[in-house]
C-alpha cells in the first residue's frame, strides 16, 4: 500500500521527485519506492530525517507509526540517559567508551562500519582486548550478498555499499591473523534479523579479506 502521507507531503511541498532525489543524493526511483512503500518498506533512518526536514514535516506526519518529536524527547527523558536519533550524531568517543567495557566477549555486527576501520583508538582497543584474553569477533556484510545490495539501495548509494565493506576490510588488514581476533562475513539484513546473523555467517579468508 502506497504511503499517501508521504505522497501528499511531497505534493504540498511543490518539489518534484527528481528535485527531492537530487537534494538527498539518491535516485528518483529510490524516492518513488519510498512512496510506493511495497512490503512496508521505508527509507533508511538518516533519509527519513533528511526527508522530513526537507518537506518541513515531523516524522509522524510521514509515517503513522512514528512518535512526534515531543513524544520522542519525552520518552528519552523518562527512560534513557541520552537519546540520539541516528548514529551520525553519537559522539565518537562514546563508542570507544562503550567498547572498552567489554570484559567477556567483544562482538560487533555491522555492514561496513567504515568509520571504525579508520579509528586508531578502536584498533588499539581491539589489540588490548585480545591481549587480555577477551575473544574479539567482527562481522561485516558479505560484499557479494543480496542483503548488502539491498542495503545499498535503501541508503541510496547502490554498489558503493559493497565498496565500503571492501575498503573497511582492507583497513582491518593489520588485525588479520592476530590471536584472539576473528573476522567473518554475514549475509543477512542486520536491522531485521540480528538473531540470525550468528547462525548464518561464513568465515572470511584472512588472506583474501580485502579483495
Amino acid at each position: 500500500m502506497a504511503n499517501e502521507r508521504l505522497r501528499g507531503a511531497i505534493l504540498a511541498s511543490g518539489l518534484t521527485v527528481e528535485q527531492i532525489a537530487e537534494r538527498l543524493g539518491v535516485s528518483s526511483r529510490t524516492v518513488e519506492r519510498w512512496v510506493e512503500a511495497k512490503d512496508h518498506r521505508r527509507p533508511y533512518r538518516r533519509f527519513q530525517y533528511a526527508l522530513a526536514n526537507l518537506l518541513q514535516r515531523d516524522l509522524s506526519d510521514l509515517w503513522s507509526d512514528e512518535q512526534t518529536s515531543s513524544e520522542t524527547a519525552e520518552a528519552g527523558r523518562a527512560e534513557l540517559v541520552k537519546l540520539y536519533p541516528h548514529r551520525a550524531v553519537v559522539p565518537k568517543e562514546l563508542w570507544t567508551t562503550l567498547y572498552a567495557k567489554a570484559s567477556r566477549h567483544f562482538d560487533l555486527v555491522v555492514y561496513a562500519g567504515f568509520w571504525l576501520s579508520e579509528d586508531p583508538l578502536f584498533f588499539r582497543l581491539i589489540r588490548e582486548k585480545a591481549h587480555d584474553g577477551v575473544p574479539v569477533r567482527l562481522m561485516l556484510g558479505d560484499p557479494g550478498s543480496s542483503s548488502v545490495a539491498q542495503r545499498g539501495e535503501d541508503e541510496g548509494i547502490g554498489p558503493a555499499m559493497a565498496s565500503k565493506i571492501r575498503n573497511a576490510l582492507a583497513n582491518y588488514g593489520p588485525l588479520f591473523g592476530l590471536s584472539g581476533v576473528e573476522f567473518r562475513l554475514h549475509s543477512r539484513a542486520v536491522a531485521k534479523s540480528c538473531d540470525l546473523v550468528v547462525a548464518l555467517v561464513r568465515r572470511c579468508p584472512v588472506g583474501r579479506a580485502g579483495g
